[in-house]
């Protein structure tokens, strides 16, 4: 039976019922865990994986349908590892009893961990903040292609917001806005940098987007985040939010009449993400469903295409302090 209708056996009825299959098996993990919670005092919990898996709104849906759609490879074998949180690092291979040590080969950390390599480790920095400006740069894109009427400017001060084409009826207003707000402003409101971020690129956040009739400014960052802590994408996006929001009060207090938005997009570095807050963020650009749907997906892709990547680079790089020690 397939969609109501009897069919001969085939990929299709297959399919289905491994779909089934998984539903039926989440649902009784899910009930059993309930049901010790309610009647066992300190029940074992459940492991790692399936916690990470069973994690609600964070957009687990859009992963099993990204890892569906990708054939067999060394590169979906390191991905099912990152997201067991079991990828052979040091720490995992030394915890398996098949290296000496747990030590990371590039900068010496006590342990290699699977976080340490995707977020962490100083001889990687160069490969993460490539990774963050692929993805970044890969949405504001993304976004640009499927709306209209905004105009664009990525990693832009404000200062440089002036060379925007503007409307004669907002020149005055908005060349004043630019003038009014100092570079030096910008420095105390975006302290704390993020990694690898210099003085310049400290004033700048990932892409502005102004839509001139609608009297409108979205300023966006984008963030590729640790997400192994439940609260991971909420306490990044609460941080960037709260580190733009005295430069959207004051363009506000210097644009009378228009709306000023921070929009923070979070995506963990296993495809983690949250669907209500990146969905009503893309609706503000006019954005349907399908489209919406599209954006999450070529992400998710992407973030997962990225996370390999980071794994090759630190992989050549071992390999090639193996070679000059030698």
């Amino acid at each position: 039976m397939f969609k109501e209708k009897w069919i001969e056996w085939d990929a299709r009825v297959r399919e289905s019922l491994v779909q089934r299959a998984a539903m039926q098996s989440v649902t009784f993990v899910l009930r059993r865990a309930e049901r010790l919670q309610r009647t066992e005092a300190g029940a074992p919990a459940l492991p790692l994986t399936a916690t990470w898996l069973l994690r609600p709104e964070q957009g687990r849906e859009t992963l099993g349908r990204v890892l569906e759609e990708m054939q067999p490879s060394i590169r979906k074998k390191q991905i099912l590892q990152s997201l067991a949180g079991a990828f052979p690092g040091n720490a995992t291979l030394h915890r398996w009893g098949l290296i000496p040590s747990p030590a990371c080969t590039l900068c010496g950390c006590p342990a290699e961990t699977q976080s340490h390599i995707q977020c962490v480790c100083p001889a990687l920095q160069e490969a993460r903040i490539r990774a963050h400006h692929n993805l970044g740069q890969g949405l504001w894109r993304q976004i640009r292609n499927a709306s209209k009427g905004w105009v664009w400017a990525e990693e832009a001060t404000v200062e440089a917001l002036q060379g925007l084409s503007q409307p004669e009826d907002q020149i005055d207003l908005w060349q004043r806005m630019c003038d009014e707000i100092t570079d030096t402003d910008l420095e105390a409101v975006m302290d704390g940098a993020e990694e690898g971020d210099g003085p310049l690129r400290r004033k700048r956040p990932g892409a502005w987007a102004v839509k001139w009739g609608a009297r409108k400014v979205l300023i966006l960052e984008y963030t590729r985040p640790n997400d192994r802590a439940e609260d991971g994408l909420q306490v990044t996006d609460a941080k960037k939010i709260a580190r733009y929001t005295p430069l959207r009060d004051r363009m506000a207090q210097l644009l009378p009449g228009w709306t000023i938005e921070i929009q923070s997009f979070a995506m963990g570095i296993r495809g983690s993400y949250l669907p209500e807050i990146w969905t009503a963020n893309l609706a503000e650009f006019g954005l349907k469903e399908k489209k919406i749907d599209n954006i999450l997906c070529k992400q998710v892709a992407h973030t997962l295409v990225e996370l390999t990547n980071l794994y090759d680079i630190r992989q050549a790089a071992v390999l090639q302090l193996s070679h000059d020690d030698t």
